[in-house]
């Protein structure tokens, strides 16, 4: 009977982060580069056509000889795409997110309750008070609509707010509130029958916006598919004329 050796290995689970360069988005961008049919681990560089063309990409490896080799991308292996993203945690966490008690609605869920829209970013501010701004924005899917709203572009704007957020600065934030880009929020949050008032509304303002928002909701639906508010009662979505 032959006894066979087991080699036991102590295995550490580590994680690894990976991005790919600039190289491969530029590439990807100009519709040079396609993934092979078999081979997950290989990419092609397109040949020129008669609409496009095309130029030669080139890569160096190592032959058997321990030579380097410089060979045509076609096929061109995907390693060569990538780059090591250093990865690590802190010793000492610093969050600067707050886990609120009515957490705004996650972004790509098209499940009843999920949605983002103005009349959700209405309903969720309007749960805190005007001097708990910074406990409203400090919420990253709140800040992440903000900035990639189609209505009202803030991406260029938003950095102040995002500073205060990080540094948890109550009066930079609030000093970022009285600016005009998020007057204008407000104002299109209102319109879209939100309230009166977007954060510390009081009685007269929150019964106002409430008698408003029954009146509009008989009309204004929200699809489900694309988020658009249409505003009358068609059975088909005016944006991407799906059924309600």
């Amino acid at each position: 009977m032959a006894l066979v050796p087991i080699l036991l290995v102590h295995l550490q689970v580590h994680m690894e982060g990976y991005q790919v360069s600039n190289q491969c988005q530029s590439v990807v961008k100009d519709r040079c580069l396609i993934p092979t049919k078999d081979a997950p681990e290989l990419a092609y560089i397109r040949e020129s056509t008669s609409e496009q063309y095309v130029p030669d990409v080139y890569f160096k490896e190592k032959d058997q000889y321990n030579n380097e080799v410089v060979r045509l991308g076609r096929p061109l292996p995907v390693e060569y795409l990538l780059l090591d993203c250093p990865v690590s945690t802190p010793n000492e966490p610093l969050y600067s997110f707050a886990v609120n008690a009515s957490n705004f609605p996650v972004a790509n869920r098209l499940v009843e309750g999920h949605l983002q829209d103005f009349n959700t970013l209405a309903s969720y501010l309007q749960k805190f008070s005007d001097d708990q701004f910074l406990e409203a924005v400090s919420d990253f899917h709140v800040l992440i609509f903000i900035a990639t709203m189609d209505m009202l572009p803030l991406r260029e704007y938003i950095g102040p707010l995002l500073e205060a957020v990080k540094k948890r600065d109550r009066v930079q934030a609030l000093e970022w509130k009285q600016s005009e880009h998020w007057a204008t929020v407000e104002q299109l949050v209102m319109a879209s029958g939100g309230g009166a008032s977007v954060l510390g509304a009081g009685g007269e303002a929150a019964a106002a916006g409430s008698s408003a928002q029954s009146s509009s909701s008989s009309t204004s639906w929200t699809c489900q598919h694309c988020t658009f508010i249409n505003q009358t009662a068609s059975e088909n979505c005016e944006m991407c004329h799906l059924p309600r």
